[in-house]
């Protein structure tokens, strides 16, 4: 984050939440890399793509996420697996679909990715 002069909070818990409290693996206000806007960062540490898959089932867990009372841009998963490029882009279609929010995006990292 230093080089891109971006600000970065590793276990932000969001403490204007009305819901619960949550606390992210980390927060980027200003975003990360080429992710511009508000992000929060998830990690998940699979060991198999059927673990990856399992996440399009996932919907209350990003409701939850995206009910947090933050005005965020952006979901970014970083999984602990190598992910070729064309399962990547198939999933991110699939959990973009599955939030159905035209406002927030949802980005899936691999570990070649960080």
């Amino acid at each position: 984050m230093k080089e891109n002069n971006k600000e970065f909070k590793t276990y932000y818990r969001n403490e204007k939440s009305i819901t619960n409290i949550m606390e992210y693996d980390g927060y980027a206000p200003d975003g990360i890399k080429n992710i511009q806007g508000e992000t929060i960062i998830e990690i998940k540490s699979y060991t198999t793509k059927s673990s990856v898959a399992w996440l399009a089932h996932k919907e209350k867990f990003f409701n939850r996420l995206l009910n947090d009372n933050l005005d965020i841009k952006n979901i970014l998963l970083i999984i602990t697996l190598e992910l070729q490029e064309q399962y990547k882009d198939k999933m991110e279609k699939k959990l973009n679909k599955l939030i159905d929010n035209i406002n927030v995006k949802i980005y899936l990292w691999d570990i070649n990715d960080i």
